[in-house]
Order: structure tokens, then C-alpha cells, then sequence
């Protein structure tokens, strides 16, 4: 439908809050991320909760961050909520920002035919911004 924002697949698997993943992680559904994760994660979708946080390269559909993330990000819609806390280069096609968020980043917009794998940046943008 015209105006209607095409939302995120269903969450299908958890990494739990009180645990801790070391290693590659790839999800061929929706992942939401409650605990922590050292390593890869690859994923149709990957949530970052607010109790969250991943150290390691992000490859995903959709990338939406409420908690922290250390490392290297590349998606095709990235969404940094109020309370994300993210450290690294972040490589997307669309972006949103919510205010409050703590960013130290380098941010490259890719062109729509690029590969994920070979990221061409059409604009880079370095960013050092935190909330209040």
C-alpha cells in the first residue's frame, strides 16, 4: 500500500540475555540479540536489544540497534534507536538516526546495485555524536 513502511520479518530466534556466544553466528530468519555476541553474526534481520551488545561484523537485511555494537556493519536499511551505543563503520542503502544516539562511526551510503560483499561508497560521512 502507498505510504506504508515495509516492516521487519517476525523475530524468530534469540540469543538469550544471559548468555554469550563466541564463534559465527548466521540465522536464516529474524535474530534478536538479548545477550552477548563476540564473532560474526549474519542474518535476514538482526535486532540488537537494549541489554544486547555484539563485537564483530554485521552483515543483514535489516540492522536495528537499541543496545551496543563494536564493530563493522553492513545492511541494506539500518535503523540506530535512541538508546543504541555503536563503535565502528556502518555501510548501508537507508539509514535512520533516532535522537540520543551514541555514534562513533565512519557512514557510507552504497548505491542500490552494489554487493554487500564489495561495499562502493556514493558518500561517506564521519560521525562523533552522543546523547544527552
Amino acid at each position: 500500500m502507498f505510504g506504508k513502511k515495509a516492516s521487519s520479518p517476525p523475530i524468530q530466534a534469540v540469543i538469550a540475555e544471559d548468555s554469550r556466544v563466541i564463534g559465527e553466528v548466521t540465522c536464516d530468519t529474524a535474530i534478536c540479540v538479548e545477550g552477548k555476541v563476540i564473532g560474526d553474526l549474519k542474518g535476514v534481520a538482526v535486532t540488537i536489544d537494549r541489554t544486547g551488545s555484539v563485537e564483530g561484523l554485521i552483515e543483514a537485511g535489516t540492522l536495528e540497534i537499541y543496545g551496543i555494537f563494536r564493530g563493522e556493519g553492513v545492511a541494506d536499511r539500518v535503523i540506530l534507536r535512541a538508546s543504541a551505543d555503536v563503535e565502528g563503520p556502518l555501510s548501508f542503502r537507508t539509514i535512520l538516526i533516532e535522537e540520543g544516539a551514541k555514534i562513533t562511526s565512519a557512514l557510507t551510503q552504497l548505491k542500490p546495485e552494489d554487493d554487500k560483499e564489495e561495499p562502493a561508497p556514493t558518500s561517506t560521512l564521519l560521525v562523533a555524536a552522543g546523547g544527552a
